[in-house]
């Protein structure tokens, strides 16, 4: 009994070093930071696009030589321009939802793309947003979070009943604008699970 109770020891010594041990990594956003945030691109920006500044030809132009894009699929119907993805884009986009660019003026007002990280990946990147906003339709509910120092906007929507895990593994659409909707200001908490 006493070699079964040391050995029992041991192996849960081993497995509590091993868990220590994966649980001590560092996050590595790095993936993430480049596709959002990329270097050389003063924020809002996306492969050269800045939205406010860059006009829908100069846009166009960018996407058709964009390797993520299939340039055929670029289309323009008023205000809002669409493309799909070639499916060489990283992973972290979706691949089923087109990406989408709002005009204003003759310049890109907006870009919105569908992402494959959910929303815990972006609160670690972002931390907690500055404003947010909530609603309710039918069995769903929607979230909106903006972030105007880095000109974003978190939109998801989840599933009602809704618990902590489908929300934080939710995976929203990321809008980057020259210009947020304000909301209330964003208190932490689960209220969001309330809408539900």
């Amino acid at each position: 009994m006493r070699a079964l109770l040391k050995s029992i020891l041991i192996l849960s010594l081993l497995f509590l070093g091993c868990i220590s041990m994966i649980r001590a990594q560092p996050y590595d956003d790095t993936p993430l930071r480049d596709l959002l945030q990329p270097a050389g691109c003063s924020d809002p920006c996306w492969h050269g696009i800045r939205p406010g500044s860059t006009s829908v030809t100069e846009a166009i132009a960018l996407l058709q030589s964009n390797s993520w894009v299939m340039a055929e699929s670029i289309e323009q119907a008023g205000a809002r321009l669409r493309w799909q993805w070639s499916g060489t884009q990283p992973a972290m986009i979706d691949s089923a939802a087109p990406g989408v660019m709002l005009v204003s003026n003759d310049r890109v007002f907006s870009i919105t793309m569908p992402l494959n990280v959910g929303m815990g990946d972006l609160q670690l990147l972002f931390g907690a947003p500055n404003w947010s906003s909530r609603g309710r339709y039918r069995h769903e509910a929607f979230i909106q979070y903006s972030y105007p120092r880095q000109h974003l906007s978190l939109l998801l929507s989840v599933q009602c009943p809704m618990v902590r895990q489908s929300y934080w593994h939710s995976r929203p659409q990321i809008t980057l604008s020259s210009g947020l909707m304000r909301g209330v200001s964003y208190t932490p908490g689960s209220s969001y699970l309330k809408l539900c």
